[in-house]
């Protein structure tokens, strides 16, 4: 929970300063410490051990934070998918 909801963690910081528009490339270097979500986003989608179909959350995170794609776009991508038993 504290990951979701507390401004102290580097995870919540990063989520809000991407919202408010700024680049991954603006964002690390004010966490002062490790965001951890970051790398992990493209440690599990380079895992394949793990289908890509299986992990579309993390397909649209991998595109946003390491490809440039807008979040508002990933949203609209997520929303957009056929509905599926997950």
């Amino acid at each position: 929970m504290l990951t979701a909801t507390s401004e102290q963690s580097r995870n919540f910081r990063f989520g809000a300063l991407l919202a408010q528009g700024l680049s991954v490339e603006q964002i690390l270097p004010k966490l002062n410490g490790v965001c951890e979500g970051f790398p992990t986003t493209l440690s599990v989608h380079l895992n394949n051990n793990i289908p890509a179909d299986s992990k579309p959350i993390v397909t649209q995170l991998h595109a946003v934070l390491y490809q440039g794609v807008p979040p508002i776009e990933a949203v609209k991508n997520l929303l957009g998918r056929a509905a599926r038993d997950e």
